[in-house]
């Protein structure tokens, strides 16, 4: 019996969190025996698909973190070498400098997978933190074997920006149609916000990186405008968690502004089916938010919502096509937007709503992971 070639994924993160790189993986599964390196998240994730190995980091002091970067870094090379994969796979650009070294040391083909766009904005400033990843990037992508972007937009703009032969590979951020794994009863025992406190209220979610800088406060801002017609559930955690948890308590909204916390992937479409609209929100102009890609827009339809989105090319290509939802700031790309903005196109859902219902089937029937899955492997089995 022959043995699957071997390949090695690299990704600093929690893979519990990361819908793209577990799809991928568990894709990729097929042809390779697939390893992805991350951080222990102390939830002893595990997989069918694929092996999860894990590093814990050192608890280095607040001045320092940036040490645990550069120690991922270390080990993960330091695995490799003693793994020697047949291709080792960089998700986003963190790891692309230990991913390339060690395909070096050990001969493995490298592949890099650009999660986010980290291309420079002419006469815009560009922080210090996306000017680093820039940095990581540039240095090695023209040695990629094989480059991924997230959408098409994406692709153009790498394409052009660095003068590659070949454009990017598409692999949309579109999951496979999740299914049920936890019964009502268990999901209101293990997460009590989702218990509806008021009969037809429209419950919106926003399910994500909860971080002011993301937009949340205009979204925020919002609800204190809408009567109790409408809730918001946040799920997920971010920087901005317990301020605007604060917040809400100062403002006296607690009752309609709602936090669940984080959600392991496996509870997220459970979560969503207790929602009824999906907000996708971006504000920056720059190009790594008006060319976005989120798995989110597709999780909502998935889960029976139609979205409220920015106005961003990718996201109003999507919901004009089918027609799933409203979208928000399109005069001005979605980069001055107001509170009030998003509470008019809120109150004007409820009689469009079942009409945006009905369309939800069609996006899904178009936009679908399998399809996606296919031009994946193709790609894997020329690199092979």
């Amino acid at each position: 019996m022959s043995v699957s070639p071997s390949l090695l994924m690299a990704l600093y993160g929690e893979i519990d969190y990361d819908g793209r790189v577990q799809r991928v993986a568990s894709a990729l599964g097929e042809l390779f025996d697939v390893t992805v390196y991350s951080i222990d998240s102390g939830r002893g994730y595990s997989s069918g698909s694929f092996s999860s190995e894990v590093v814990e980091l050192p608890p280095f002091q607040s001045g320092f973190k940036i040490l645990r970067f550069f120690y991922f870094w270390v080990v993960f090379v330091l695995y490799a070498v003693k793994a020697k994969p047949s291709v080792i796979y960089a998700n986003d650009s963190n790891v692309t400098i230990p991913c390339f070294v060690a395909s070096v040391i050990t001969g493995s083909k490298f592949v890099y997978d650009a999660h986010e766009l980290f291309i420079p904005d002419a006469g815009s400033e560009f922080s210090l933190r996306a000017e680093f990843y820039y940095w990581l990037e540039r240095l090695v992508i023209k040695r990629a074997k094989l480059v991924i972007a997230a959408n098409a937009e994406r692709a153009e703009i790498m394409r052009a920006h660095y003068k590659l032969r070949v454009s990017p590979l598409v692999i949309s951020n579109i999951p496979p149609q999740p299914s049920s794994k936890i019964d009502l009863d268990e999901l209101l025992k293990e997460y009590p916000v989702l218990k509806r406190k008021k009969n037809g209220r429209l419950r919106l979610v926003y399910q994500g990186d909860i971080n002011y800088d993301r937009g949340l406060r205009v979204l925020y801002e919002a609800m204190k405008l809408l009567d109790d017609t409408f809730e918001l559930l946040f799920v997920g955690g971010g920087i901005s968690l317990e301020a605007m948890k604060a917040q809400a308590a100062f403002d006296g909204i607690s009752g309609k502004v709602l936090f669940s916390g984080r959600v392991p992937r496996d509870y997220l479409f459970d979560v969503l089916q207790s929602c009824d609209i999906g907000v996708v929100i971006y504000i920056s102009s720059s190009k790594v938010f008006l060319y976005c890609a989120p798995n989110k827009i597709y999780e909502y339809i998935q889960a029976g919502l139609p979205v409220l989105a920015t106005c961003q090319p990718p996201l109003k290509k999507l919901v004009d096509t089918f027609n799933v939802g409203r979208l928000v700031g399109c005069k001005d790309n979605a980069v001055t937007l107001l509170a009030e903005e998003f509470a008019e196109e809120i109150r004007a859902f409820p009689p469009h709503y079942e009409n945006y219902k009905s369309n939800l089937d069609r996006f899904l029937a178009a936009n679908r992971w399998e399809d996606v899955k296919v031009r994946l492997l193709d790609a894997f089995k020329e690199l092979s």
